[in-house]
Formats: C-alpha cells, sequence, structure tokens
C-alpha cells in the first residue's frame, strides 16, 4: 500500500530576495520538475503538488529533492526540501550554507510532517539575511518578537486563535453529540498555547453544578445536541502554569454564549447567580491586567504596555451585553476583564461548508472593515462548517475537514493580506505543530514592522524624508 496518495507543500518567500532553484532531483515522480518553479519571487506563495508516480514497481520508495538559493545576500544562504514516500513518508527542509532563524542555528533541519490531501504543509522564510523567521520559531514567540513591536498598538497586530479552544477532549455527550461533529481541537491546551502558539482562546461555557465547561454543539427539534469538553478549571490551571514557564507572553480569552445545564437536555440561558459564578472562576486567573475604569480603548495601547520587561499579561473578554445584565456585579476592567466598551472588535463566521466559500467571505470581510492597520481588531474564523446532515451524522469530523483550511492559510490568507488590511485574530480548527505560529509571526514581521521589504508591492513601505 501506497504511503500517501497525494499532498500539497506550500512555501513562502517572505524575503526581499528572490528564490533560485539549484540542484533538483526525482525518483518515480516525473512531474516533480515542473511543478517546482525556477523563480520564486519576494511575496510569493507557491504550492507544489506532491504525488508518487503510480505504475511504478516499487512506488514505496519514491522521493524528490530540490534546492533553492537566495539571490542578493552577503553570505551564500540556502535550503533543501526533501520528500520521501519511504515508511513513514517525509517532508523535511534543511538549512545549507549561512542560512540561520530566529530559534534555529545553522544546518538546522525541519521536519515538517505529510498532511494529506486536501491537507498540505509550508515552510516560511520571512525577514531579511540576519534576522529570519522560519518554522520551529520559539515558544514565547511574542518576547522574541517585542523589540520590533513594543511601540505598535495591539490593535495591529496578529495573533494565532485556537477554536473552541478546550474541544481537545469530550467530557460528556449530549443527545446527537459526538466527537466528529463536536471536537475542534486534535492537541491538549498545553500543546496549543506552547509549540502552537495560540494567544487567544476562543471558550464558551456551559454550567454544569459548580462547574464551567467548554461546549459544542446546537439545538434540534427543540432539544440540545453536542459534547462538553475541558473544564474551565482545568484551561484556567494550564494558562496560569504556561504563564509561569514562559513570562511575558500576552493570553486573551474570548467567551461567547451563556448556557447552564439541569442534565436533561435543555439549556437554558446563564443566570445571575451562573454569571457571578463563571466570574469567580476566572478570577484564579494570574496576571490579569488592569485597565481604566472607563472608556478608554485599550486596544490602541503599545504592546509593550502589556507585556513590556518580560510581564505576562492576560484578558478576559465578554460580550457589551454581558456588563448591560450585571451592572456593578460585572467584574469589570480593574480586574482584567473587558468588553467592547473598552476593546471594539468585529468578528466574522462565514457558516460555509466548503473552503472557497469560506475564504471568499473572510477576505471579503477583513478587506471591508481593515482597511487601514489601525482598525478595530478583526476576528477571522478560518474553519469549514459540516451543514445539513453531515453535522448530525458526519462522514467527516471536524478536524478531518480542517486539512483544506489549513492550507489555505498559507496559499489564500497569505495572498490576500498586505501591510493595509490583514485580519487580527486568526482561529483555527485542528492546531497542529508551529506553522500557524510561523506564519503569524512572518505576518507581524513583515506586513506590521515592515522588516522584509516590499515583497512585489505587498508591504506599503514609509517614503524616506529628505
Amino acid at each position: 500500500m501506497q504511503n500517501i496518495d497525494q499532498t500539497w507543500m506550500v512555501l513562502i518567500n517572505a524575503t526581499p530576495y528572490t528564490w533560485k532553484r539549484g540542484y533538483i532531483h526525482q525518483y518515480q515522480m516525473p512531474d516533480w520538475l515542473d511543478d517546482c518553479p525556477e523563480y520564486i519571487l519576494p511575496g510569493q506563495s507557491i504550492s507544489v503538488w506532491i504525488q508518487p508516480a503510480e505504475g511504478f514497481f516499487n512506488w514505496r520508495d519514491s522521493g524528490a529533492d530540490v534546492e533553492y538559493r537566495l539571490v542578493g545576500t552577503s553570505k551564500p544562504t540556502s535550503f533543501m526540501l526533501r520528500f520521501s514516500n519511504t515508511y513513514p513518508s517525509s517532508l523535511k527542509i534543511e538549512f545549507q550554507d549561512e542560512l540561520f532563524s530566529l530559534n534555529n542555528l545553522k544546518d538546522s533541519k525541519h521536519d515538517l510532517g505529510v498532511n494529506k490531501f486536501p491537507g498540505g504543509s509550508a515552510f516560511i522564510l520571512a525577514g531579511k539575511e540576519g534576522e529570519f523567521i522560519t518554522n520551529d520559531p520559539p515558544i514565547d514567540w511574542m518576547q522574541a518578537m517585542l523589540p520590533e513591536l513594543a511601540d505598535v498598538p495591539l490593535r495591529n497586530i496578529l495573533l494565532p486563535r485556537s477554536h473552541h479552544s478546550g474541544m481537545w477532549k469530550s467530557f460528556q455527550r449530549v443527545g446527537f453529540g459526538q466527537p466528529s461533529n463536536t471536537q475542534t481541537q486534535s492537541i491538549h491546551l498545553r500543546h496549543q498555547l506552547g509549540n502552537g502558539g495560540i494567544r487567544v482562546l476562543d471558550f464558551r461555557p456551559v454550567r454544569i453544578g459548580d462547574d464551567f465547561r467548554e461546549s459544542h454543539g446546537g439545538h434540534l427539534l427543540g432539544s440540545y445536541h453536542g459534547v462538553l469538553g475541558a473544564s474551565l478549571r482545568e484551561m484556567i490551571g494550564f494558562v496560569n502554569e504556561f504563564n509561569q514557564k514562559y513570562p511575558g507572553e500576552l493570553i486573551i480569552w474570548d467567551v461567547h454564549g451563556d448556557q447552564a445545564w439541569n442534565g436533561d437536555r435543555n439549556f437554558h440561558p446563564l443566570n445571575q447567580d451562573d454569571r457571578e459564578a463563571l466570574y469567580a472562576q476566572f478570577l484564579d486567573l494570574e496576571h490579569r491586567m488592569s485597565f481604566p475604569d472607563n472608556d478608554t480603548d485599550v486596544s490602541q495601547w503599545s504592546l509593550s504596555r502589556f507585556i513590556g520587561n518580560k510581564s505576562s499579561a492576560v484578558i478576559v473578554n465578554f460580550d457589551e451585553t454581558w456588563r448591560q445584565m450585571d451592572g456593578d456585579k460585572f467584574p469589570g476592567s480593574q480586574h482584567g476583564f473587558v468588553t467592547g466598551r473598552n476593546f471594539p472588535l468585529t468578528h466574522q463566521w462565514s457558516n460555509a461548508a466548503h473552503v472557497h466559500d469560506m475564504v471568499h467571505d473572510q477576505v471579503n470581510r477583513f478587506h471591508e472593515v481593515r482597511p487601514t492597520p489601525d482598525s478595530p481588531v478583526h476576528i477571522a474564523d478560518w474553519v469549514v462548517t459540516q451543514q445539513g446532515i453531515q453535522a448530525a451524522l458526519p462522514t467527516h469530523s471536524i478536524l478531518e475537514m480542517a486539512a483544506g483550511a489549513w492550507r489555505s492559510l498559507f496559499e489564500d490568507l497569505w495572498r490576500q493580506s498586505t501591510s493595509e488590511t490583514y485580519p487580527n485574530w486568526v482561529a483555527v480548527d485542528n492546531v497542529r505543530g508551529n506553522q500557524h505560529k510561523s506564519l503569524i509571526m512572518a505576518m507581524n514581521h513583515c506586513l506590521v514592522a515592515k522588516k522584509c521589504g516590499e515583497m512585489g508591492g505587498k508591504v506599503k513601505m514609509e517614503a524616506e524624508s529628505g
């Protein structure tokens, strides 16, 4: 049996240098020579189709290599892409010559993993010689980027967000709910925060007794169907643990929904006692920021005000209606709780079953609401949705469906974003590895800090004075 049928490899040139193809070789992959372009220009995202040839007697050991050299660096700089279909199939990047990057020394090797079609893997090289950012960046990536982003307002910065962050586990099924139509994450919150680099947590609370849990589901024929995931207490524990181990990162909780459950599949909105109990648990979060108790838009504060001097910061964001319902019972900004009053944002949920429909909707929306980098924070849910009978009796799980949306991050999101318009919090299902984090870092480095040159017009550079 063949190890893979087909997959994609995406190469993002987020540097001011043209990449020129050097050594290239293939064994039983005759399309490889045509699929790897001779030149990859600054700002380009190139997708290489990887498919071992059919009909060969021993295609299990198919493989291919290609080398790209950066044109115009002061020292020889290159990397080699290697694919092997020998079990287990692998896709790797090897640094050559004088190439090194943040957190990666010369001669580093990067295992990108083989994500089968419609998914793919991405290698990102961003920045200029001596300050490159690539895959496998540091865990404390915000501290690593603070020197270049310190004076940048938070609303100008991109952050990775996980969709239904607490749905990496199934605690209890309700009705027709099952992991295949509710589980959005395959890795523990500890790993989402760590290697995954997630800094915005999407949380939908449901109360059961004295507990609050992440939930994912909906109503059908008058009853709730879904799955309850991780508890708020354990999620708070992991965030506190992370901040203790890696001080100086900003973590934002984005809280949606408000339901309680009495055990008979009848869910009802949280009442005043429920909400106060929820607030009490969130007060166990360490390093909550304290903000002025007024209408100050804190998203316009510079990043250094949040995490300067290697200080951790945690914000809990609620919809404005929570403050209106609870009045002085709402803990307020002095305790790190914000709403649209002092943290305005927009959010786009596409509810699309196909990647191209989701991309079209998301791109149009962030182009509309963020015509400049100083526009309010915008959340882009880069996810596809099960529809109709697929939602009740799925043939493909949410984790499987996430593959195509994941690949489109490195194709469509990168191509459609410029230094003038881009989303802020980019949410995904099935966080895996650090490629999402690497892309967000590259976008901050290139589009926000403007450290990568013009990249073919993708970045609007400030005019030099004089």
